[in-house]
Parts: structure tokens; C-alpha cells; sequence
């Protein structure tokens, strides 16, 4: 989710590939292999190829984002954003693209002492000063040692103050419980635009040979490792390579550069809102008179009335 930092992702590949290539010097042996026949040897041949391994080994490479800074850090590499542009074609109704749930602590909604549990009724009762008003079906009651128990009715009145559970637990009461929401998640709903990005990648030295191998070594980093780049968020279409004159008037005559541009599809994930949820849906039953029993069987004395809550 959130966005995809594209200059960070390629930065984060290219430092991954050129250590790579450190680990393993033989990988410029099979890159740069074509040097050793008999067309570009006499030019060329082994002696060019172990040149370059002691550029790249004897060389730190630079990474940087700005054009101000390319000339006091020869060798580096730039990476520079020509443009990112949003795409109708993908585009999706008000940019929803879906909702998530993740794990919450459930609301406290009532923090109670009982005085007394009967295992064979499975009533809770509490002092006649405590309010149950906001105590559903739905909620659930959980102990002192933090254990929950559903709840199965409710006795709300001025004298008797009862929740019911089911029988035969045991329910530690030796101190504060809690009624909690049965809700322990949160949702979050997300919205998408797909951007497409153009990554103009560039490879500077104060050679033109050098400059014209480190070009290649990044042309074989971004395509090994394109299967990683695709997984971080990038979906390469294509790359395209060139020497960019119209940049080198903001550099001087000794920077000598190459130019690869990438192309893909990025998507920016943002969160529009956390959505509101039930917290408590269920239905209270309302006794009218002195009941010291539940189930009841007389149930023409009951009302039923059914709570819609949703958080704040």
C-alpha cells in the first residue's frame, strides 16, 4: 500500500545489482564475453574486460537525484523522473480499489464488578447503582483473568442487575471485568491511481569507454533484476537507451553520459477513511417485572428490541 517511490526502488536495485557484481567479478566476464572474439578481441579482448572489473571494483558509484550534483561525485549514476502521468484507461470508479481489516483491541464499552455468580443459572448480578443500558446480546463479557464469555440476556432494572451467560463456567469475578464489542478489527477502504512513470536512468564518467560499459552494466542490472523490480511495485514495459545532448547543458564538458529510459505502470494506494462498523447488533431482552430466572418461560412478559451501533 501507500505509494510506490520509484526513484527509491531503482536506486535500491542498482546498489543490489553493483554489489552483486563485486560479490561475483566473473558475472563482467559473461556480460562483456563478446570482447573476446575474433572481430573486437585485437580492440578489446581480456585486457579491456579486466579494466573494467577494476573500475567497478576500485570505484565507489554514486547514486544521486540531482543534476547539481553529478560532477563532484564522478563516477555515479543519476536518476531523474521525466514524468508521471496518471491513466484513464485504468482508472476505476471514485479510484476505490478495496478494503482492508486488521487486528484491533475490541471497545471496552462498560467496566463492571459482579457480586456473584451462579454456575447453574449462569447469572452475573451487580450492584443496583450499575447501568446495563448500553449492554446487548452481541457484546461479550470478559473477566477478571481476561477470559470471554457471550453474553445471553440482560436484566436491566432499578433492583436487579443481572447478565446472563451460559452455565456451568467459571468465571473469575475477584475483581474488575469488562463488557467488551465483539468487533476486534478495524476496516480501511482504499482508493488507487495508476500512474505511468517514465525513469530517466543516467550513467556519467569522465570516459567515454567507461562511461559506455557502466551503461551496459546497468542495462543487464535492471533487466536480471526486473522480476524484482516488477514485485516492488514497478511494472517495466520497456526501456530505451540514448546519448541525451539536450541534458549536457547542465553539465560540464569533462561529464561524459549515457541515458536509459524506463517505462512502467506504478500504482499509488492511499487510505480514504476508516469505515464505521457495527460495533453492537443484537437484540436486548427488556424484562418488566421481578425475574430471578432466565430462560423464562412465560415469554408473552417479554419485549424484544434490536441495537444498531456504529463506532464513532
Amino acid at each position: 500500500m501507500g505509494i510506490c517511490l520509484t526513484d527509491a526502488v531503482i536506486e535500491s536495485v542498482l546498489r543490489n545489482g553493483l554489489k552483486a557484481i563485486r560479490d561475483n567479478p566473473l558475472r563482467l566476464d559473461d556480460l562483456f564475453s563478446t570482447m573476446l572474439e575474433d572481430h573486437l578481441s585485437s580492440h578489446y579482448g581480456a585486457d579491456a574486460i579486466a579494466g573494467i572489473k577494476d573500475f567497478i571494483l576500485n570505484n565507489r558509484i554514486s547514486i544521486v537525484f540531482g543534476w547539481n550534483q553529478i560532477p563532484s561525485v564522478l563516477p555515479c549514476i543519476s536518476i531523474s523522473l521525466l514524468s508521471a502521468d496518471e491513466i484513464p484507461e485504468l482508472a476505476v470508479m471514485n479510484d476505490f480499489s478495496q478494503t482492508i481489516e486488521a487486528n484491533d483491541v475490541a471497545d471496552i464499552i462498560l467496566s463492571i464488578t459482579p457480586t456473584s455468580y451462579n454456575s447453574s443459572t449462569g447469572a452475573i448480578t451487580f450492584n443496583n447503582s450499575v447501568d446495563l443500558s448500553n449492554i446487548t446480546t452481541s457484546v461479550l463479557f470478559k473477566d477478571h483473568s481476561n477470559v470471554e464469555f457471550e453474553i445471553l440476556g440482560i436484566i436491566n432494572e432499578p433492583t436487579n442487575k443481572v447478565i446472563f451467560i451460559d452455565i456451568a463456567k467459571i468465571v473469575d469475578i475477584s475483581g474488575t471485568c469488562s463488557a467488551v464489542s465483539n468487533l476486534n478489527f478495524s476496516r480501511d477502504s482504499y482508493n488507487m491511481i495508476p500512474i505511468n512513470e517514465r525513469i530517466l536512468i543516467g550513467c556519467h564518467t569522465d570516459s567515454a569507454a567507461l562511461t559506455k560499459h557502466l551503461f551496459y552494466i546497468v542495462v543487464y542490472i535492471i533487466n536480471a533484476r526486473r522480476a524484482t523490480i516488477v514485485s516492488r511495485g514497478i511494472e517495466l514495459s520497456h526501456f530505451s537507451g540514448s546519448d541525451f545532448s539536450r541534458e549536457m547543458n547542465f553539465l560540464p564538458s569533462n561529464v561524459l553520459s549515457r541515458f536509459i529510459t524506463l517505462q512502467g505502470i506504478t500504482r499509488f494506494y492511499y487510505k480514504e477513511e476508516e469505515q464505521d462498523l457495527a460495533s453492537d447488533i443484537g437484540q436486548t431482552v427488556n424484562v418488566e417485572r421481578e425475574a430471578d430466572q432466565f430462560p423464562r418461560t412465560d415469554e408473552t412478559d417479554f419485549n424484544v428490541r434490536t441495537i444498531l451501533k456504529t463506532e464513532d
